[in-house]
């Protein structure tokens, strides 16, 4: 097993069904394993919009938001709705 499976596996025993995510090269096995794993995934078309709606999701739901974003700009990219 990769790792990217078992923390896909693990993120999933823990409660994870949803996700939010800009597909990016650095990410994508990862994403592909959390659907696998019955995560329910959301493709956005910026980083900022996975993290706002992951925010969102966890104040309505009151369970947890994930956001998956990439390295480099992704990253910085994510900051801005976090700050």
């Amino acid at each position: 097993m990769r790792v990217f499976e078992a923390l896909a596996l693990e993120l999933r025993r823990q409660g994870i069904s949803t996700a939010f995510t800009f597909l990016s090269e650095d990410i994508i096995d990862l994403t592909a394993a959390l659907a696998r794993a019955d995560v329910q995934i959301y493709n956005t078309r910026h980083e900022a919009a996975a993290v706002a709606m992951a925010d969102g999701y966890s104040r309505a739901s009151e369970g947890v938001g994930l956001a998956i974003v990439g390295l480099g700009p992704g990253l910085a990219n994510a900051m801005v709705p976090l700050i």
